[in-house]
């Protein structure tokens, strides 16, 4: 067994989903949580499942923006994609320090899938 496969405590796929979904919430509780948005960074959409592009776009564009209200963002998001905020909602949020920890390995990941395939 690869180290790689040794990550993956709930099979390869569920793992990367909660991975990214630890990711997501890292942004959109910043600002109940009370995390420093200065380290904030762009995601890269294609990294991310399908069901979850589209939330990745709208942080991408909120992180762009100098106020960084991700509070906001995490009211529209609950209104329009309730399943996935509610999925969200559900991970532990990481801080910007080990969230881009997360968001590198799911990048190395999906780099070696597309190498392999």
């Amino acid at each position: 067994m690869s180290s790689d496969e040794n990550i993956y405590f709930l099979g390869k796929e569920k793992t990367i989903k909660v991975w990214q979904l630890n990711v997501i919430a890292g942004f959109l509780l910043a600002d109940d949580i009370g995390y420093s948005k200065e380290d904030a960074y762009i995601l890269e959409p294609e990294y991310f499942n399908t069901d979850l592009r589209e939330i990745v776009i709208l942080i991408n564009k909120e992180t762009a923006n100098n106020d960084r209200f991700y509070g906001r963002l995490n009211v529209d998001i609950e209104e329009h994609y309730p399943v996935q905020w509610t999925e969200i909602m559900l991970q532990t949020p990481l801080d910007f320090n080990l969230n881009i920890k997360y968001y590198n390995k799911l990048v190395e990941l999906r780099i070696k899938e597309e190498l392999k395939g």
